[in-house]
């Protein structure tokens, strides 16, 4: 029997709640709030549902595989749940055997996870419920909620900034809001609200709802969540403690968030975990109109996460936070300005995969940071829950799909890769031949400032089976130096394969000690994808909450002003399928150069490989054909799949080689070309 079978279930019988909200509002920064208020939404399913609620076991008739339980009360929703009883909210429908569309009733008893910690008290049951009320406490009747009265000795945000009185205001599929926006710049100083301890943290990753986010607990218990935050402040973690004004992070837009905001939370002690209104709490202490941050800990405040920064207007000391790049740019450049990345679309904001064989057009020109006249961008896409195995195009709206692949998937897992595309009139499109769940975040933009490709001999920066395999918690650093890395490096392209996994699980990738990036390990043997991303002095860190091992191959540099790639149309350069000839040990050389509306005296170039494996993995290489074959791998071979990777490409006479370790059939598009 599995945990999933011996576990309670709540009826699926109650029509699912769906309440949508319309916010209007004046003015440059009201609008972006109103995109954060819309956008940000913080449960997975219904709100509690009035109703008869279950008497008993209602699957299979058994009790829970542990003794932890949770009875649901009104107003409840699964992903409120979760964090109640600190699990994730897919734990808690797993143990549950539920899906976010099964509704919740009050009084109805849910199975918690092994490692859930459990409310001692749940309102409506058991003794009366102590309640803290501004340092006096009082005891009400069951069942009795008196919302206490919470003081907080540092605001959370460093000003300038605004927020407005959103509690429970309806997002979709039913969720209500359990916290307040405060809406900032991008960059700007996060504080400790009390002095207390930092008891979990949470990274941006693919799907997800909060982003980069702390939990800081104080001495009584009490916590308060931050969500949304562009990154955290350096040196510290789970367990550190932390002081009322301390700089714990940074103002951002990661998880689902369409605008750079904070998102916070307070749950006071004897609560059961629930959550009050913040309002009041955060405009006793308005901190909107204070830009200077208070004196920190370690007698200065932290770096800002970002090299380039701007001074905050009006600060009696100059404080400097990232520049985010403005909208005033007038023309859309030739070099590459990379951006803390900017969701402009997911089908998780509405709830709808993207159809087969449709067109979607993904609109730009409306996103903050973004160039609205810019003639091209760099994606990060993101797949998840197709319904069979596929491949997404991402294409010039000006001209119909073209028969490449910016990223082939499989069924139902996760799958994330990175490419570029021509913008027209602020805008480009995409089509995915199957239906699935698509995440589209803007990386790096054309401008007129910015950095070009220095297209790499890949070395191989990361290889755990050569040293020691990375455990579970543990972090390993990325040896850039090997690859040129230099100050005026913006970002590097790099092959990420994650070999033997013991299961299921995430791998968090990024600059060391600020916000990491998310993706899911499949637990397949072996698991390849290709990424561009920012880097700074602080190098590349990398963590997975199983153990695994980590290879990490680096194909290219974004430095310097020459060789900036142009995208092109999508064109194919090279298909072995049609040749009858799979590529192995000896390189075949695939004309670049010249096709489609990539420039004959081209030296430069970014290429989509994918990979046709049959039962064998292995591993794929790409050079100028008067070179041997590199040390690091452009691309990884799954077995039995198809695996594609966009990779920098050094031509030579305008031509490539492609070797493989095993034969493999091979599909070369190109995307960019300088």
């Amino acid at each position: 029997m599995t945990r999933q079978d011996s576990c309670l279930l709540i009826p699926a019988t109650a029509a699912m709640l769906s309440t949508r909200a319309r916010w209007a509002g004046r003015g440059t920064m009201r609008a972006l709030a109103v995109v954060a208020l819309l956008a940000t939404s913080f449960g997975l399913s219904d709100v509690a549902v009035a109703g008869a609620a279950p008497t008993g076991p209602v699957a299979g008739k058994v009790a829970c595989s542990t003794s932890k339980t949770y009875t649901v009360v009104s107003g409840d929703y699964w992903f409120g749940i979760a964090k109640k009883v600190a699990v994730t909210s897919a734990a808690l429908l797993a143990a549950n055997a539920a899906t976010t569309a099964t509704p919740l009733y009050p009084g109805g008893v849910l199975c918690l996870p092994e490692n859930a910690t459990a409310p001692t008290t749940v309102p409506g049951t058991g003794t009366p419920t102590t309640i803290p009320t501004g340092g006096a406490t009082t005891t009400t009747p069951t069942g009795t909620t008196i919302p206490p009265v919470v003081s907080i000795a540092s605001f959370p945000v460093q000003g300038p900034c605004w927020f407005t009185d959103t509690w429970a205001a309806a997002r979709s599929g039913g969720r209500k809001h359990e916290g307040v926006d405060v809406i900032a710049k991008s960059g700007q100083f996060v504080y400790a609200v009390v002095d207390g301890t930092l008891t979990r943290q949470s990274f941006d990753q693919p799907g997800g709802l909060s982003g980069n986010a702390w939990w800081l607990t104080a001495p009584d218990g009490s916590y308060y969540f931050y969500a949304h935050l562009s990154a955290f402040a350096p040196d510290l973690g789970v367990g550190t403690k932390v002081v009322a004004g301390q700089v714990i992070g940074y103002v951002g837009a990661t998880g689902n968030a369409a605008a750079s905001h904070l998102h916070f939370e307070v749950h006071p002690a004897g609560m059961g975990g629930a959550p009050i209104n913040p309002t009041p709490t955060v405009k006793a202490v308005d901190g909107c109109k204070k830009y200077d941050p208070p004196p920190q800990p370690s007698g200065s405040v932290p770096p800002a996460p970002a090299a380039s920064t701007t001074t905050i207007a009006g600060a009696t000391t100059a404080t400097t936070v990232p520049a985010p790049p403005t909208n005033s740019t007038p023309s859309p450049g030739g070099l590459w300005q990379f951006l803390s990345p900017v969701t402009a679309f997911d089908t998780a904001w509405t709830g709808t995969r993207v159809k087969a064989g449709a067109v979607t057009t993904i609109r730009l020109d409306n996103l903050k940071g973004v160039i609205p006249t810019t003639g091209g961008v760099m994606v990060r896409i993101t797949t998840r829950g197709a319904a069979s195995g596929g491949y997404l195009v991402a294409h010039a709206c000006d001209a119909p799909p073209p028969f490449t692949a910016s990223l082939t998937f499989p069924s139902s897992g996760g799958v994330v890769g990175t490419t570029v595309v021509e913008v027209v009139d602020g805008a480009f499109c995409l089509m995915s031949n199957v239906s699935a769940g698509v995440k589209i975040e803007i990386i790096a933009q054309r401008s007129t400032s910015g950095v070009g490709l220095v297209p790499i001999r890949a070395i191989r920066g990361l290889d755990t089976r050569t040293t020691t395999r990375l455990r579970r918690g543990a972090a390993a650093g990325v040896d850039l130096g090997r690859a040129g890395v230099t100050a005026d490096t913006q970002a590097v392209s790099a092959t990420i394969t994650i070999v033997d996994p013991s299961g299921t699980g995430t791998l968090s990738f990024g600059v060391c000690n600020q916000g990491l990036w998310s993706v899911p390990i499949s637990g397949e043997s072996i698991q390849s994808f290709s990424i561009a991303m920012r880097v700074n002095s602080s190098g590349w860190c990398i963590t997975t909450s199983v153990d695994t091992d980590v290879v990490v191959d680096i194909t290219g540099l974004w430095q310097g002003t020459a060789g900036s790639p142009a995208p092109v149309d999508p064109v194919r350069a090279f298909d072995s399928r049609t040749t009858g000839v799979q590529v192995g040990t000896d390189p075949v050389p695939v004309q670049i150069a010249g096709i489609g509306q990539v420039p004959a005296g081209a030296t430069t170039a970014l290429v989509a490989i994918s990979t046709v494996s049959g039962g064998n993995p292995g591993i794929v290489f790409a050079m100028p054909c008067d070179e041997a074959r590199s040390e690091g791998a452009v691309a990884a071979m799954v077995a039995r799949k198809v695996v594609s990777a966009v990779v920098p490409a050094r031509l030579s006479g305008g031509v490539v080689c492609i070797a493989a370790l095993r034969p493999v059939d091979v599909i070369v598009d190109v995307v960019a070309a300088a």
